[in-house]
């Protein structure tokens, strides 16, 4: 968020909102190709979920390899996925948001590192 605030889902707390500086040794990136309004839509779909749970059934997905469904639950790089996917940012293609761990979320050829 341009407050240096961002938008997670964590374990046990599930879909919040939190300063970014609350965290250390991180790896923090940018979508350079986004514009102003992709960014706004992106941050819109986000905080539509603030308060839902943490999806503990997909990210057991990883471990069993069994399908997942959508449940309006969250894990944090799902959730990213899925929120610049809703703004027309398609990181990868052909994978779900279900599907996308943090390794993974991580190889998209449209992130940077930020500084």
């Amino acid at each position: 968020m341009p407050d240096g605030r961002i938008v997670e889902s964590w374990q046990g707390a599930g879909v919040r909102v939190k300063a970014l500086a609350d965290w250390s040794d991180i790896d923090v990136f940018d979508v350079p190709s986004m514009s102003a309004g992709q960014w706004n839509d992106a941050l819109r779909f986000a905080t539509d979920f603030v308060g839902a749970g943490y999806d503990y059934r997909s990210v057991m997905r990883f471990v069993s390899r069994r399908g997942a469904s959508e449940d309006g639950r969250w894990f944090c790089s799902e959730l990213v996925f899925a929120a610049l996917q809703a703004a027309g940012v398609d990181l990868l293609e052909r994978i779900a948001a279900s599907e996308v761990s943090p390794g993974l979320l991580s190889l998209s050829p449209l992130l940077r590192p930020r500084g």
